[in-house]
């Protein structure tokens, strides 16, 4: 398990809560560089989940809609 902290950016004069997560245990859970991830919110819980069915994104000038 990992814990990270909660804190915040500044977008338009407002605060808005941020995670920032970092690290080789990402790569080695196959969160590469360029892969495009799901998240799904449910009962204050985030579930990242590696979207195979999108293709990678480096290179790409801007994300598919």
């Amino acid at each position: 398990m990992r814990k990270v902290t909660v804190t915040y950016s500044l977008r338009e004069l407002d605060s808005v809560p941020m995670i920032r997560l970092r690290g080789k245990w990402l790569g080695r859970a196959g969160f590469q560089e360029g892969k495009r991830v799901q998240i799904d919110v449910a009962n204050g819980r985030l579930i990242l989940t590696i979207d195979r069915d999108a293709g990678s994104m480096v290179g790409r000038d801007s994300p598919s809609p």
